[in-house]
């Protein structure tokens, strides 16, 4: 694999500090010549969702029957030797960088099955793995994988840090056409090697990138302290905890304190990572009985949906943070929502959240319409809305068409013809609020 590797002007070897793992450590070890670590159990359900994302990905992209090629770049910044053992069964199972192989193959044989013309999908892959050991049992693993060895010409395997390598990689999707889609899985041991400016250096210079990224919420709160370095780690990171926040929001919540600590938190990860659009979800650890969250920054509102759908079809894998409704984020001190009923700040994605995101939508959209000052279409509503809810946009449209039933919204057409109620809503459609409504309180 190393012999015919792609070469990308400017690339270093990044000063990272390089250490061997041993045994003891917590982390994942790889030792070429020894059996892979054993997964951890919240990650089963995280490479799931990986591997399900990038081929409804690939799908979303490709829905033009026409279409005979879709380039894409796929960046695994902590790759990890490619392999480990399922935590039950001691197999060997595929790690992120197998996955991804295996994902586009199975994605370019779909989207062939579905055409009479030839199509192909031109991927180029970047594994990035700081440790030398894991870097050789990541490419021995490469050298027998199928799908590897298929496109080794596409693969490139960069020894070192993320960081160190993102400008030269930003430079080679540039480079590779107009559309420069790209999707970076960010999957972090811990919460410290991410920063948000690269975030920001991503989406100023890709609009159409996306990011997967984990962060080990629980232990970033657990390990706060008022010592200069762990105020730099976060600086560095992009964060902000002072210590007069927390001290505050634990004499005002002593046995709730986390929740308003991880608002504050999701906010940053939004505002400062450049992305327009934002979905944060959270896995417990079995083994550790934490928490990591599953934050997912893009570009474009149909990413962000298709990264929610997801989270429903794969229901219980993951948990949503705050509430059912209009309140994405959880508990907002600067917001009251004992008038909605809402008490619990989180659900999982199973049949009863779904009905609780309906009642949801039914009880707040006539209240949310109504805040706009200006007739708006559905799909601009969508995309003003979409980072506030756990629904997805045909839940939006179905909460919307049940509404019109009750008269509590009308539909309009483009050129302002009222629509029959309870008809499919469509993104050129207008939703408003009937006027004798809008007279009425809010409340009512």
């Amino acid at each position: 694999m190393s012999e015919r590797q792609l070469t990308i002007p400017g690339i270093e070897l990044p000063d990272c500090k390089k250490k061997t793992k041993t045994k003891k450590d917590k982390h994942y070890v790889w030792v070429p010549g020894e059996e892979p670590p054993f997964l951890g159990a919240h990650s089963i359900a995280k490479h799931r969702i990986l591997k399900e994302y990038l081929e409804k990905y690939v799908r979303i992209l490709t829905v033009n029957l026409a279409q005979e090629q879709l380039k894409l770049t796929l960046v695994d910044a902590f790759a990890g030797g490619g392999v480990y053992r399922h935590p039950e069964t001691k197999d060997r199972i595929p790690g992120s960088p197998l996955i991804m192989l295996e994902a586009m193959h199975a994605a370019e044989e779909a989207a062939n099955n579905a055409r009479e013309k030839q199509f192909k999908l031109d991927v180029e892959y970047f594994f990035i793995e700081k440790l030398e050991p894991t870097v050789e049992f990541l490419r021995q693993e490469l050298g027998e994988s199928k799908e590897a060895r298929d496109h080794q010409d596409q693969i490139q395997v960069l020894p070192g840090c993320f960081s160190q390598h993102l400008d030269a990689i930003l430079r080679r999707v540039e480079q590779r056409g107009r559309s420069r889609r790209v999707i970076f899985v960010l999957d972090q041991y811990g919460y410290s090697d991410v920063r948000m400016s690269d975030l920001r250096t991503i989406f100023k210079r890709l609009p159409n990138a996306e990011v997967i990224l984990t962060v080990a919420i629980d232990w970033l709160i657990d390990h706060w302290t008022e010592r200069e370095e762990y105020n730099t780690i976060l600086s560095n990171l992009g964060l902000d905890l002072r210590s007069d926040f927390i001290t505050r929001m634990k004499d005002e919540n002593p046995t709730d304190w986390r929740p308003v600590v991880q608002y504050s938190l999701h906010d940053q990860f939004h505002r400062n990572s450049g992305a327009l659009h934002y979905t944060p979800f959270f896995i417990h650890s079995v083994e550790s009985h934490r928490a990591y969250w599953l934050l997912h920054f893009s570009g474009h509102s149909r990413a962000r949906d298709a990264m929610t759908q997801l989270h429903w079809e794969l229901e219980n894998h993951f948990q949503h943070f705050g509430q059912p409704g209009f309140c994405m984020l959880g508990h907002d001190p600067r917001r009251d929502y004992e008038h909605l009923g809402y008490q619990k700040l989180s659900f999982g994605f199973d049949s009863f959240a779904a009905e609780d995101t309906r009642q949801a939508l039914l009880a707040e959209l006539p209240r949310r319409i109504a805040m706009e000052n200006d007739e708006v279409s559905f799909l601009a509503f969508f995309k003003r809305v979409v980072n506030e809810t756990p629904a997805t946009k045909n839940m939006l449209a179905n909460g919307i068409r049940e509404l019109t039933l009750e008269k509590e919204l009308e539909v309009r057409t483009k050129d302002g013809s009222l629509r029959r109620s309870g008809v499919q809503i469509n993104d050129d459609d207008i939703i408003v609020r009937p006027r004798q409504k809008l007279l009425l309180p809010f409340n009512q």
